[in-house]
């Protein structure tokens, strides 16, 4: 495992630099990574934590840079038993971005993929609905319509308009959706 050598390189930062230095929040970050891949979601999301509070104090609250962190720590959340911890830090990380870089960046249409998945999870499906459209518009500006974001997001979006019992919209939707991801599939054997 890579772990203790990721440990070894926190301990120096810690030592070299202070305990709130990016270099510090960056070890705490491939952590957190190595956490998630191991699927040890409570570590990881402990390590996340760590990581937000440094980033808070080197880069600021309302840095866009803390987005991928925040969006991390909600999906490991969302997945968890306590979901509703989930939202405010998706909620954060789409405000984050859309004062940086755009409401319609890419970095939106994927926070705002991410907290869609999240809607549908809990069963808020007509805010899920509302939240994929802006979404998959989001992404097919800023991808096309062959994307393989766009066919991820269409899929998911399929599956919440079949729990609004819209079934003929989202057979068609997951139909496109397989259409992009499996051109994409067979692009990839070529």
């Amino acid at each position: 495992s890579a772990e203790p050598l990721l440990q070894r390189v926190l301990e120096i930062r810690r030592a070299v630099f202070g305990p709130e230095h990016r270099d510090v929040a960056a070890s705490l970050d491939n952590l957190a990574a190595l956490k998630r891949s191991e699927s040890r979601h409570m570590e990881a999301a402990n390590y996340y934590q760590q990581a937000i509070l440094i980033w808070e104090k080197v880069l600021g609250p309302d840095s866009p840079e803390l987005a991928p962190d925040l969006n991390n720590l909600a999906a490991i959340y969302e997945l968890s038993k306590d979901p509703q911890r989930a939202e405010p830090l998706f909620l954060r990380a789409i405000s984050l971005d859309e004062k940086a870089i755009g409401s319609e960046s890419p970095e939106v249409g994927t926070d705002l993929n991410n907290l869609g998945l999240l809607y549908l999870l809990t069963r808020r499906y007509q805010e899920a609905e509302k939240i994929f459209q802006r979404a998959l518009a989001i992404r097919i500006k800023a991808f096309g319509d062959k994307d393989p974001a766009v066919g991820e997001t269409m899929g998911t979006y399929s599956s919440v308009l079949s729990a609004l019992h819209r079934n003929a919209e989202a057979q068609q939707m997951q139909l496109k959706s397989r259409a992009i991801l499996q051109g994409q599939t067979s692009k990839s054997a070529n």
